[in-house]
């Protein structure tokens, strides 16, 4: 134990269970470490947080890692810091943004280190209609590797979107980016998948990558092919990409725009369903009973994946073809039909 020690400030509020093991201290799954303001909990190693940190503290560790878990920063909201690296692969961010002052009347987490990005999900929640001009530096770090999921709805008529850097994610109103994208769509040519989009300005513009959603996570997007910008421009410019390999069934598109100063923009998704199946799902979004219509083996099954992967529900689909997802909670979810030698996935919203 002693080359493995911890030590907790007395303001630290500490709900068991913890377990250490080699250089590991893991937060166990339903548990909650919650860090008042000025607080700070060393670990002599990894923390391994499978349930959730929260409050306005510091965790110091070599590497804060979570599947899953959950970092939320403040109590409604507030700041909390990493000094060490993230690896926030199955980890949720829930990020509340009441006001325009950081730490204070929005969340921030601050990463000393590197953040490892991929996998993890980030959930925006408004208790306040901004400005178009306002900004929110949500999460900082030294260094950074991949992109999370980010979650933001729509306020007071306005669209903010999130522009990731090297060292930065900050939400930004869509009309005040560098490159503002008018349109973009993906429709079926003779079995391959024609990307439009169409941008109205654009300033310091390296290009478009054009990311499509890998089917057997769910959660995945891999790149197929770069398309280079105009630099700098305030005229409307078109832009062209072709899939000539899309999968059998629902394909989803999205663009990942780069700067040459490393700041990076996503677009909306778009989906194109690619024929050799009839199988339809409704309705979608769903908030109790799922339909699966177009089956015709009676060995058909299904499997719904969740965010990070696991199978949450898996059966036959029975006689009425209905899948109850009454009592999942809300989310993105992938389905799989498995019908003879054939998997049909399709993207579900449960609200």
């Amino acid at each position: 134990m002693k080359s493995n020690k911890y030590d907790l400030f007395a303001a630290l509020l500490l709900l068991l269970p913890l377990t250490v093991q080699g250089q590991v201290l893991t937060n166990e799954a339903g548990n909650t470490l919650h860090l008042q303001a000025g607080s700070v909990i060393f670990v002599d190693g990894d923390l391994n947080n499978l349930g959730t940190v929260s409050g306005d503290g510091t965790v110091q560790a070599a590497n804060l890692a979570g599947n899953p878990g959950t970092v939320a920063p403040g109590q409604s909201p507030g700041q909390l810091k990493v000094t060490g690296n993230l690896d926030m692969n199955g980890t949720t961010y829930p990020c509340e943004i009441n006001g325009t002052a950081a730490g204070i009347s929005y969340d921030e987490l601050i990463v000393t280190g590197a953040a490892t990005l991929t996998g993890g999900v980030v959930n925006i929640t408004w208790g306040f209609t901004p400005l178009v001009t306002d900004e929110f530096t949500i999460l900082s770090f030294g260094s950074r590797t991949g992109t999370p999921t980010i979650n933001i709805p729509m306020v007071g008529g306005l669209t903010f979107v999130a522009v990731i850097s090297n060292n930065n994610i900050i939400l930004r109103e869509a009309s005040l980016l560098p490159v503002e994208l008018v349109s973009f769509t993906a429709v079926e040519q003779r079995g391959a998948v024609l990307l439009e989009w169409q941008t109205a300005s654009e300033e310091n513009n390296k290009g478009f990558e054009v990311l499509r959603l890998v089917q057997s996570s769910g959660k995945d997007w891999q790149g197929i092919g770069f398309v280079a910008g105009q630099g700098n421009s305030n005229t409307t410019k078109d832009y062209v990409f072709m899939d000539e390999r899309p999968v059998p069934g629902t394909n989803y598109y999205r663009l990942r725009q780069l700067d040459f100063d490393g700041q990076i923009e996503y677009s909306k998704t778009v989906s194109v369903n690619i024929g050799h199946d009839e199988i339809s799902v409704f309705p979608n979004p769903v908030n109790g009973v799922l339909t699966v219509m177009g089956i015709t083996r009676e060995d058909t099954r299904f499997e719904l994946y969740d965010k990070v992967g696991r199978v949450v529900l898996e059966n036959a689909l029975g006689d009425t073809h209905e899948i109850d997802l009454t009592a999942l909670p809300n989310g993105i979810y992938t389905l799989n039909i498995l019908s003879g030698n054939k998997i049909i996935a399709r993207r579900i919203i449960k609200q």
